[in-house]
């Protein structure tokens, strides 16, 4: 299911730790995945352009993450955008096509 989201294997087991354990540092992520902070810092800023993990900064910065039924409705909203682009733009689209596959 995250992968259709966009999120790799790996992206997918960090914000799964994320949401199910609560807020984490990068420090907890990192042992309990077994990843070096290397592989994890990408991942974490990532996750947080796509906007499914916020961070904060207290003594150390702690990682958080949209709850499931959030990520979801995200991912709904995303679709449906998507579709009614397609939609809007179904003419145009066709017309492309016909003249990319004009034989001459």
């Amino acid at each position: 299911m995250l992968n259709a989201l966009g999120f790799s294997t790996l992206d997918a087991k960090v914000f799964i730790y994320i949401a199910k354990l609560g807020p984490l540092s990068n420090e907890d992520i990192a042992n309990r995945l077994g990843i070096t902070f290397e592989q994890l810092n990408p991942i974490l800023e990532e996750l947080t352009k796509k906007g499914v993990i916020t961070s904060t900064l207290k003594n150390q910065r702690v990682y958080s993450a949209l709850s499931f039924e959030d990520l979801l409705n995200e991912f709904i909203k995303l679709e449906i955008n998507q579709a009614e682009e397609i939609r809007m733009n179904h003419q145009k689209l066709i017309s492309t096509w016909k003249n990319l596959t004009r034989i001459t």
